[in-house]
């Protein structure tokens, strides 16, 4: 509301004007219907602006981070200092929002933290801002109040805010106190208000702002000041200027324009268009005009009132409200192939199209009800994974929603391959040979995610060509600087045969206070269909301080929101013989699908009050030349019949193990293979073993050669 103020009975000066000099101070009011919109140029200033915007001379406020140059533009009459100290971004949860001093123009203009200025020293008035004129100069002065909202259910920061404002000056000028607070407090409600000054001096004046406490808080709190241009006197106000509807909600829909404009004035003229509004306007300056057809997308009108030469513009931008798709979704996400899908939605009307891709489809007539609810079912689904597109749209404008099916292709999945205890720090060494396989002898050929470099190095990360690799939120990382308790390996970026100098390895850790539950590490997501395998970096912390060895994760686990689980892989061996912080791999054959996301997991240890692993590493799946297809075993025997793809004449070995370690594999029989597939039985192990048995076949002829 448009409020003419007058100082408390307390004053001493409305304005003064020292005879020696010029300087004056005049109470314009106070602003408490711009709130948010100090730099929004559609929102009519209540008290006359040239161009709708506070600060157009200069302003100094705490909206940016402490020290930042967005916070001060000093005008070029003046300079500016301030007595309090300072909160911008970073205390949003107890400082009220205004436009971005950076964004201005027509609405809408993004908000940002308002900020103050604040003292706490027990002073009845605080002196926060002096003004120090360069040059004679007439302007308007802004002081920004009622910045500080409550903190949910907290203390009472509202009344943080100076409850008055007193301006002093040279040759003894004092407005005396001006109310911010209004009658009842009614003001006081955190959503900003502006108290208005006109001033005039000459170089070498000295104004200062002063803010009266409100003793309900321990402290008192200016949000800043703004600068502007006096208004032009001889040009006519335009106190009102509005559209009617806004905003709309479809191109062309009708809108009418009316103001009030304070005669005299001898020319009213409204653009786009240049339509002359006099004939629109009676006697005492109040005027409409209808737009019919409406604009057909958003669109900023002006009103130019002149007399005698002089002119005022006021503008209002007509809002064409922007399409919105509330809800998309596909039921169910995660299907084989085929499998039927319903995709549902949801979306604000009214849309002058509705369009459901791939395929193009017109979904707005027909199948989308008047409440903006609307379904399809596709009773033969999608045979690899898609994603969908809702596309809505008024005239130009358009918005997108997606959602994706995840098709699971046969035989996806992960699989356990085993703990590597021997490769140790040679993880790059090309001629340390890997014991199950690796077509290069380097581990994280296709992609690695590794505490070894600094934090944000991009050697930490190198993503493979077929997923994303995140770390889990609430994760700390340890890598150069945190040798003296970090276990060693290979230099991932010096990788080859020969020595390959080592680095520290590092880990990634959070604290946990439950013994042997599971924590979350990596998530993988797929990005296209693929075969790979998965290496989980363990063991790496040495007894450095004392009890540090137990921070490294005891198992492993990967799980994916699809349903796969390779089950708890236990890390430390029998009798902990592998917890020996020489760094130990643990690794996974994994089938995904697009959209899949993967999981790696860590078991807590309980004996130190981390839990951490390495790291995780990719490269390309096992050789796919023979895979075991089934295993079965026979309940009155307990003999098991392992059946794997094989090649005529190829000798083949089973081999068994309790755990996966590389050094406890047991070899149960050798077997020449046949074409297509081949099924060996073991009497031998298998009868004796406990509930849990691995296997695994190797090609002997490979390893001869």
């Amino acid at each position: 509301m448009r409020r003419q103020l007058a100082p408390l009975a307390t004053t001493i000066l409305l304005a003064v004007s020292h005879p020696a000099i010029a300087a004056t101070v005049d109470i314009v009011g106070i602003d408490e219907d711009t709130n948010d919109a100090w730099r929004t140029t559609d929102v009519v200033k209540p008290f006359g602006d040239q161009d709708n915007v506070y600060g157009t001379d200069g302003y100094f406020i705490a909206q940016y981070a402490d020290g930042d140059p967005n916070n001060v533009s000093q005008p070029a009459y003046a300079s500016v200092a301030t007595n309090g100290q300072y909160e911008g971004i970073g205390a949003e949860n107890h400082q009220s929002s205004f436009d971005d001093v950076l964004a201005t123009g027509p609405a809408p203009v993004n908000d940002l933290v308002a900020g103050d200025y604040w003292i706490e020293d027990g002073a009845a008035e605080n002196d926060f801002f002096t003004i120090t004129l360069n040059q004679s100069a007439s302007f308007r002065l802004g002081v920004i109040v009622d910045q500080t909202p409550n903190l949910d259910g907290g203390p009472q920061t509202l009344w943080e805010s100076s409850k008055g404002v007193r301006i002093t000056g040279t040759g003894n000028l004092d407005t005396g106190i001006v109310d911010t607070l209004g009658p009842g407090d009614a003001w006081r409600d955190a959503d900003v208000d502006y108290l208005l000054f006109d001033i005039t001096g000459d170089a070498g004046d000295v104004f200062t702002v002063w803010g009266v406490h409100d003793d309900r808080w321990s402290a008192n709190a200016l949000g800043g000041l703004f600068f502007d241009p006096p208004p032009n006197p001889d040009a006519p106000e335009i106190s009102e200027f509005t559209a009617s509807p806004n905003p709309i909600d479809l191109p062309g829909q009708p809108v009418t324009l009316s103001w009030q404009v304070e005669p005299p004035y001898d020319s009213l003229t409204l653009d786009p268009g240049g339509i002359n509004v006099l004939p629109n306007t009676d006697p005492a300056g109040e005027g409409d005009f209808p737009i019919d057809p409406g604009p057909d997308e958003t669109t900023t009108y002006q009103l130019t009132a002149t007399v005698n030469g002089e002119s005022s513009v006021a503008s209002v931008q007509v809002t064409l409200t922007p399409p919105e798709v509330i809800s998309f979704e596909a039921t169910p996400n995660l299907i084989s192939p085929g499998e039927t899908v319903t995709l549902d939605w949801e979306v604000a009307l009214p849309l002058t199209s509705l369009t459901l891709n791939p395929g193009d489809m017109d979904v707005l007539t027909g199948l989308t009800n008047p409440n903006g609810t609307g379904s399809l079912g596709i009773v033969a689904g999608p045979t690899e994974s898609t994603t969908y597109q809702l596309i809505a749209a008024k005239g130009d404008d358009t918005v997108m929603a997606e959602a994706t099916v995840t098709v699971i292709q046969p035989g996806a999945g992960v699989s356990p391959v085993g703990v590597d205890i021997v490769t140790n720090d040679g993880w790059r060494s090309s001629d340390v040979m890997k014991p199950f396989g690796d077509d290069d002898n380097i581990y994280g050929t296709d992609g690695y995610f590794i505490a070894q470099f600094p934090d944000g190095d991009p050697q930490n990360l190198v993503n493979p060509p077929y997923a994303t690799v995140d770390l889990v939120g609430g994760l700390r990382y340890e890598g150069l600087g945190a040798e003296s308790h970090q276990a060693s390996f290979d230099d991932v970026t010096q990788t080859g045969a020969g020595v390959v100098p080592d680095l520290v390895c590092g880990d990634y850790w959070l604290i946990n206070n439950e013994p042997g539950s599971m924590n979350d590490f990596f998530t993988i997501t797929m990005s296209q269909n693929a075969q790979f395998r998965l290496g989980v970096i363990t063991d790496c912390t040495p007894n450095n301080p004392d009890g540090l060895l137990w921070e490294a994760a005891t198992g492993v686990q990967i799980v994916s929101n699809t349903g796969a689980d390779s089950g708890l892989i236990e890390v430390v061996g029998p009798n902990e013989s592998w917890r020996n912080a020489d760094v130990d791999y643990v690794l996974f054959d994994i089938n995904g699908s697009v959209g899949e996301v993967y999981t790696v997991k860590g078991r807590y240890d309980g004996r130190w009050e981390a839990n951490a692993l390495g790291g995780v590493f990719f490269d390309p799946s096992g050789s796919d030349d023979f895979v075991i297809t089934a295993i079965s075993r026979d309940p009155n025997t307990g003999n098991v019949a392992v059946t794997f793809t094989s090649k005529s004449g190829v000798d083949y070995a089973l081999q068994a193990s309790f755990d996966m370690a590389t050094d406890t594999w047991t070899e149960v029989l050798d077997e020449t293979g046949q074409s297509g597939e081949t099924t060996v039985v073991d009497s031998i192990v298998a009868p004796t073993a406990g509930p849990v048995l691995f296997y695994r076949v190797v090609n002997l002829d490979e390893i001869e050669e």
